[in-house]
């Protein structure tokens, strides 16, 4: 079961960097992609090597971990954007503009 700590983890870091490179991409259109194919291309052979890792230890495991990542990667972007709808409002009750 503690393999699902290790895959919440891995989910987070897999959110964190992927809202890094977004704004990688969206900030510079022509390199932001060129930079984004090895992140990508990385993440996916750390979540593989990863999941390899806990498979060697038992199936279950594994699962587990898969579980934690699905977990992690479903309600990390849910609590981000609750938290960036809750500075909006704020911002506009207070009516101060960000884009101004």
């Amino acid at each position: 079961m503690w393999g699902i700590f290790v895959g919440f983890a891995l989910g987070v870091f897999e959110v964190i960097l992927l809202r890094k490179t977004v704004m990688w991409m969206t900030a510079d259109k022509k390199s932001g992609t060129a930079k984004a194919i090895p992140i990508i291309l990385l993440k996916l052979v750390i979540i593989f090597g990863v999941l390899y890792l806990l498979a060697l230890v038992s199936v279950t495991t594994m699962i587990w971990g898969a579980g934690g990542i699905a977990v992690a990667m479903i309600v990390m972007p849910i609590i981000l954007n609750k938290r960036a709808q809750k500075a909006a409002a704020q911002d506009q009750a207070t009516g101060e503009d960000k884009n101004a």
